[in-house]
Formats: structure tokens, sequence, C-alpha cells
């Protein structure tokens, strides 16, 4: 029998490279081991690698089935993940081209086989060349063209290897170094060797901070990466790539879209971020984690403990929230949020007569439940710079850092029209923030304190 099958109980996280030289460069799997010891669950990780310089996946394939070589007795030991990197030009060539074909089936080949043996499979989706490669003008003429071709290349591998019950990964690493050209096009240079195509010892640490992102979901921010004064731009680059914008592009292992039975979102050794986009009734507990509302009607009580995350991008929440909030599109229906809310988009829709928001709260837009015809929003301080209400409502500061909003009534004038000229007063008479209806609002509002605020 070719292959083995070994106990499937883990002593310890470990991961085995199959790549070429750009895996090989600056030692780029013990990189990888050594940050991302520093994340739970980690702590006692061991790496190891598969390469040999231009090796493709449909060579790693071959060598896999040879008699007594390391290759063979890697895939036939139990390891947690597998991190595969085709050759450098092969995954952005036209999927009907033989090359191309030959490493999808030395992946699915290989996924087979770690599959069998209980680990997981992930891509480490390479960067283009610095300069597009003139071996493959037609293909890949400048860095951008490279990293698009690529970009689905490697997609489209996990897409047609991947089963149901074991997917395949993918770590977008070159979007990183995409995200980089567009941020600072001269550190972008620096993340190369001479050649224009392998990383340099700054390209590699990149490359490597990108995989711990991938395989954990969790910041990078505060581990002991070594960069220096471009550390807050390759950080902030990695993190936006990997963490916020390739989330529901690439797959990663920490992306859920299955609400867990007890409604808890924690994993042992990722920080999950699990997306809901169907109505649900339910309570949620984020433990250490992030939420998104995409869609639908979350209908419960949302818990998010400090470190963690829930995001309205989408959906309508209508319950309390005990935690931050962070609110992009979507409705709010606010009766209580006892921490920060975050409101960069979407609606605030007041649902009670008093509601509460224990923390600061940054607001930009408030609407009043139909029912009623006013209500106070308590916070520990507000900044409403940009507040706007819905039609026909206004606002006013009060004491202690509270909102009153009101409907205002609604006027039906019976005098004669004027034939006079009016002074343009330079206020639009449809404005329903504060400033626009403060005349009328003070006519029905008890007289409040205004304070400047600093």
């Amino acid at each position: 029998m070719l292959f083995c099958l070994l106990s499937l109980a883990f002593a310890e996280p470990s991961l085995v490279f199959v790549g070429n030289s750009y895996t090989q460069y600056n030692a780029l799997p013990n990189q990888v081991g050594t940050l991302i010891a520093d994340h739970t669950g980690w702590d006692a990780t061991t790496t190891s690698s598969l390469t040999g310089g231009g090796l493709n996946l449909a060579d790693h394939a071959n060598r896999m089935t040879d008699e007594g070589s390391t290759w063979q007795e890697s895939f036939a030991t139990t390891h947690d993940w597998f991190i595969f990197q085709d050759q450098s030009q092969i995954p952005g060539f036209p999927e009907a081209e033989v090359y191309w074909q030959n490493s999808l089936a030395g992946l699915q080949a290989m996924h087979t086989q770690v599959s069998v043996v209980g680990g997981q499979s992930m891509l480490m989706l390479t960067w283009g060349r610095r300069d597009g490669d003139p071996q493959n003008p037609a293909f890949y003429q400048t860095f951008e063209d490279m990293q698009e071709r690529l970009n689905n290349g490697y997609l489209s591998y996990a897409n047609q290897a991947s089963t149901l019950e074991n997917p395949i990964f993918v770590a977008p690493v070159g979007p990183v170094f995409a995200t980089i050209k567009e941020t600072d096009p001269d550190l972008f240079t620096r993340l190369y060797d001479n050649d224009g195509s392998h990383p340099s010892q700054l390209g590699s640490t990149v490359a490597s901070l990108s995989m711990v992102a991938s395989l954990t979901g969790r910041s990078v921010a505060s581990l002991n990466h070594g960069l220096t004064d471009e550390a807050d731009t390759l950080v902030s680059a990695i993190e936006q790539t990997v963490l916020e914008d390739a989330v529901g592009t690439y797959p990663l292992p920490w992306i859920w879209s299955v609400i867990p039975e007890d409604g808890r979102i924690e994993h042992p050794t990722m920080k999950p971020l699990l997306r809901v986009r169907a109505d649900q009734t339910l309570d949620l507990e984020v433990v250490d984690g992030r939420l998104w509302l995409e869609n639908g009607r979350l209908q419960g009580t949302v818990t998010v403990a400090e470190g963690s995350g829930f995001r309205i991008d989408g959906g309508a929440q209508v319950g309390v929230v005990n935690g931050d909030l962070e609110l992009r599109s979507g409705r709010l229906r606010l009766t209580e949020v006892t921490g920060d809310l975050l409101q960069t988009g979407g609606e605030v829709w007041v649902d009670a007569a008093e509601v509460t928001i224990g923390g600061e709260a940054t607001l930009t837009l408030l609407e009043l439940h139909p029912d009623l015809d006013e209500a106070y929003i308590f916070t520990a301080g507000f900044d409403a710079t940009n507040l706007q209400v819905g039609e026909g409502l206004a606002w006013a500061e009060g004491l202690d850092n509270s909102i009153h909003l009101v409907r205002m009534p609604e006027q039906t004038d019976t005098a004669e029209p004027s034939t006079e000229p009016t002074e343009d007063t330079g206020v639009d008479k449809e404005d329903t923030g504060c400033a626009g209806g403060l005349v009328g609002l003070w006519l029905i509002l008890p007289l409040w304190a205004r304070r400047q605020r600093h």
C-alpha cells in the first residue's frame, strides 16, 4: 500500500509547505512558524517544506508517489496543513493549456491524499513579477496583468479541486503585494530581489505575515515581525487585504457561513468571522471573533466580547447589543447598545421612547419608529458632526450627552400668499437636520441647555 493512514490526533500544529524557490527564499516556512507561534493555539507549531527550484504542482504530485522519498513520507503523515505554491507563471495561463491542466491534476491528487490523512489544504496565491513577464507578454505585460490572472487561476484551482467535505483555501499573498503597490509604489519595489521575481527579505516577511493572517484570521500588528519604518503601511495592507477585502472573494478557513448550534463564535486556533445573510431569530455571543450581518433580519441579543467585533453591512439588527457595534449599511433597530456605536452609513432606527448607548456614539442618520412622535437617546458621549435625520424629523442636543429626536407637525398654511419679495436666508426649507429645523423645534421642545463641544 502506497500510503498509510496514521492517527488523526494532532500532538501539535504542523505545517508542510509544498513549492519552489518562492517558498525557499529567506526560509519563508520558518518565518511563518516563528510568527504564528505568538497566536493562541499555535505556540508549538512545527514547519517543514518540500521544495525545489522551478517545481510545479504536477512535479510534486509525481514525487509524492516516489517510493521512499521525502515527499511520500510527508504525504503519508498526519499534518494540520499542506500549503501549496505553484510555479510562478502557470496559474495565470489559459485553463486549456497543458501546463495548467497538469498543475490542476497534480493538486487534485495531492489534496485527495491530504484528505486521507486528515489534513487541510491551502494555496499560497503568489505575486506577479514586478515588471510583468517578458517571456509571456501576451498574458503578463505588467504586474497588474499578471496578478489578476494569477488571482483567477488560483481561485479556479481551488474551485475545481475542492470537495464539499474538504475544501481548498486560498491565501491572498499576491493581492497584498498589489495593495502595497497602490499605496506606496516605491515600497512595493523593495518587496523583490534584483531579478524582479523572487522576494527580498522584506517581501518574504510580508508573505509570511500574510500567510499567518490567512491561517488564523487574526491581526498581525502585535507580532514580532521585525519591520521598522514601513511597518504601519505594510501591516495595514496585509490586514486590509486578508482580513477585510478577501472576505467574499477568497475561501479562508476562518470565514464561516453556518451559525454554531450554541450561538458562540469562537475557535481554538482561529478568530472566526461569521457572515449572516438570511433572516435569523436567535441570540449570538461573539466570544473571540467577528460577526458581519450582511443581509436579512437578525432578531435577538448579540453579545460582543472585548477584542471581538459586530458589523452591520446590509442587514437589519433588532434587539440589544451587549458590546461595540459598527454600522456601515443596513439598519439598526436601536433599543440598547452597551458599548460604542460607530455609524458610517445605514440607518439607526430609534425603536423606543428612551434608548441607551452605553459608550461613545458617532451618528450620521437617525430615523424614528412611525409609532413614535419623539424619543430620547442617552449616550456616554456623541459625535453628531455629520448627523442627519429622516424626513419630517428634527433633533436637538440635551443635557448629559442626550439627543432629543422629534417628529415635526405638518404645517398647513391658510393665509393669502404674499406678493412681496422675501429675503433669502440661505436655509433649505426641507432640511430636517438640527440647523434647518431649529426654529420650529424650539417651539415644541423644553428649554435645553446647549453646550459647546470640544
